[in-house]
């Protein structure tokens, strides 16, 4: 079990978080004459520190999911390349196993780290955007004849598609 964790601002206001069950931990704010706490279960601590960190002005961390097995094997397969991810001599090897030879080079884990953590936003920055096929459609129902061409409604669209309109049933 993981050890309690507390912090104490200047105030005397203690914050800590203490194991309290499997996979759920307290968050108990204290002072000399007052506790309360809140039992936070599985899957809500991204969410939480996800919020501190909005509270607080700053931009949120990316928090991915752990796999299961991380000692596994990564494999990755796209446009004729055969790339193989290892965890060797604190470093991160990649290799390449196209046309039946094998190349690689060694990466700082750092860097590696980096690399995952910007493909995770750009993921985030892709899942965000509309559907081209919609981008289309909504355009073609905003453009009138000599007043919106399909280059200013399709750019029209795609905002509004990402602001969140969705198209009601039946209309």
């Amino acid at each position: 079990m993981t050890e309690p964790w507390s912090y104490t601002d200047e105030d005397g206001v203690t914050l800590a978080l203490i194991p309290c069950g499997e996979r759920h931990a307290e968050l108990r704010v204290s002072t000399d004459t007052l506790a309360a706490g809140v039992c936070v279960g599985p899957g809500r601590p991204a969410e939480l520190v996800t919020e501190l960190y909005k509270a607080s002005g700053q931009r949120p961390p990316v928090i991915l999911d752990r796999p299961g097995d991380p000692a596994a094997e990564i494999c990755f397969f796209a446009a004729g390349a055969d790339l193989r991810f290892f965890a060797e001599g604190g470093r991160i090897e990649v290799r390449n196993k196209t046309g039946g030879g094998v190349s690689g080079q060694a990466f700082p884990v750092a860097g590696i780290r980096d690399l995952a953590a910007r493909l995770a936003v750009l993921c985030d920055e892709a899942e965000d955007e509309p559907d081209p096929a919609e981008v289309d459609d909504l355009a073609a129902v905003l453009m009138e004849p000599g007043v919106m061409g399909l280059d200013g409604a399709r750019p029209l669209a795609r905002r509004i598609l990402a602001a969140g309109y969705t198209r009601e049933a039946g209309s």
